[in-house]
């Protein structure tokens, strides 16, 4: 029965995962099949709020989502359409689209149909292409107009909701890369799971952990959005600072990627592909490694296996090299620039309305995402949820630190590039600088 779970909640866990920064689709060319993001069941509802209820005279909108979300997103669409939907003359019909690489799809055929719909999610490397592609609209008259105060949105989750200047889209469902810590496995071999700080950390905590316990240290893959993360760490990125060239083959990437490689090689650190995510979280559920990298998003679910295979956890920072350093993921919503103004404003007003205090209190709540207004983390009913579920105020504090994804819009490709190059050497064991000088040479090129 273990087992049995021990399957199920890996693919829920996973899915939480990959929903959180996943390769998307471009204006200029389709989605690759080699994306990290894991499709939701094809049972969910394609249209999860039906248009009963709509009263003559109202504006009809349609809000496309993605992945598994469908119970909350019926719920704060009920909520909308009873309430300010209903004074403002508004109604919203949700309709399922997948998961975030399906849904870029879908929008990309709407938008060469003209049959869009009026507001959208997407995950936020994508907007640029979709801004530039002009099948989304810039906001910035809107959030004039009704003083909307962007200022109680974290910086980090702004960085890829401006393109050239304009806001094209509003923080939505949002996320950080974040370290879990298996404290049974850690305290087993004799170590402080709060001491567990840096990579150097890591290295350390492996080592002995796989002498003490016979277990992995850390278990990872070759995901960019960790990888992010790392280069974050060490005062650096994957692109240059003006997304002109890339910093893949550079001194400071071959050295975490020759750390990581290297633990594999010594077999205290258990690597798979990207492809593998799901393996990856089955060795957290089997207790088969300490240190697993996630995103803040599966906060719920990494405390539901802990529950269910009865080890004690706790959620760290992303370890420190030079400094502290998180890459901020998920999804944000836009409103689409085919549509004529009447619905422009219907769907503003219920974009505005789910990116309000009240709502990403209650989506976070529901999902493990994180809140996206400083306000929403400082009202009593989050400063009580984070007493009893402490990993959601690390991940809290932890955003200081957070920085936005890329927003030129070749990064949905490079994203894949990198996937497959970490892949290459740290799984298949290619040369580190061949592969890397190939890889340079190829994000170059699309940048």
């Amino acid at each position: 029965m273990k087992k049995y779970v021990s399957a199920i909640l890996a693919l829920v866990l996973s899915m939480s995962m990959a929903a959180c920064s996943a390769s998307g689709s471009t204006i200029q060319s389709s989605a690759q099949d080699s994306s990290p993001e894991t499709s939701t069941s094809e049972s969910a509802s394609a249209d999860s709020t039906s248009e009963e209820g709509a009263s003559e005279g109202t504006t009809e909108i349609t809000f496309w989502y993605a992945n598994d979300i469908q119970d909350m997103v019926d719920n704060m669409v009920e909520d909308f359409n009873s309430t300010v939907g209903e004074e403002k003359g508004v109604h919203v019909t949700a309709e399922y689209q997948g998961n975030y690489v399906e849904l870029q799809q879908k929008l990309q055929a709407a938008a060469v149909a003209k049959t869009v719909p009026d507001v959208t999610v997407l995950e936020i490397s994508a907007i640029s292409n979709f801004a530039q592609g002009n099948v989304i609209a810039p906001l910035d008259d809107y959030i004039a107009a009704d003083s909307v105060d962007m200022t109680d949105f974290w910086d980090g989750m702004l960085y890829n909701c401006k393109i050239n200047d304009q806001y094209y889209s509003m923080p939505f469902l949002r996320s950080t890369t974040i370290m879990f810590l298996n404290n049974t496995i850690i305290e087993e071999a004799g170590l402080d799971p709060d001491e567990l700080k840096t990579w150097d950390d890591v290295v350390e905590y492996s080592r002995i952990i796989k002498e003490k316990t016979g277990k992995y240290g850390l278990s990872t893959c070759g995901y960019n959005w960790f990888f992010e993360s790392m280069m974050l760490s060490q005062g650096s990125s994957v692109l240059n600072e003006d997304e002109t060239a890339t910093n893949m083959n550079t001194d400071t990437a071959k050295e975490i990627i020759s750390m990581i490689k290297q633990m594999k090689d010594e077999g205290t650190a258990h690597i798979y592909t990207t492809s593998e995510l799901d393996k990856l979280t089955m060795d957290l559920m089997n207790q088969n490694a300490a240190i697993f990298l996630n995103s803040t998003a599966g906060s719920s679910q990494v405390r539901q296996v802990a529950e269910e295979q009865g080890f004690d956890f706790q959620a760290n920072f992303m370890p420190m090299g030079t400094q502290y350093g998180t890459s901020a993921g998920g999804c944000n919503l836009a409103i689409t620039s085919a549509i004529d103004d009447a619905h422009k404003q219907a769907a503003w007003e219920f974009v505005k309305w789910m990116t309000e205090a009240d709502q990403t209190i209650y989506s976070s709540q529901q999902t493990g995402y994180l809140v996206t207004r400083k306000s929403a983390a400082e009202a009593p009913e989050m400063e009580s949820w984070y007493e009893e579920y402490p990993e959601y105020k690390v991940a809290i504090d932890q955003l200081q630190y957070a920085t936005g994804r890329p927003v030129t819009p070749s990064y949905t490709e490079i994203d894949l590039e990198i996937d497959e190059a970490l892949d290459n050497i740290w799984c298949s064991d290619a040369d580190m600088d061949s592969t890397l000088a190939d890889l340079e040479s190829h994000i170059n090129g699309l940048l």
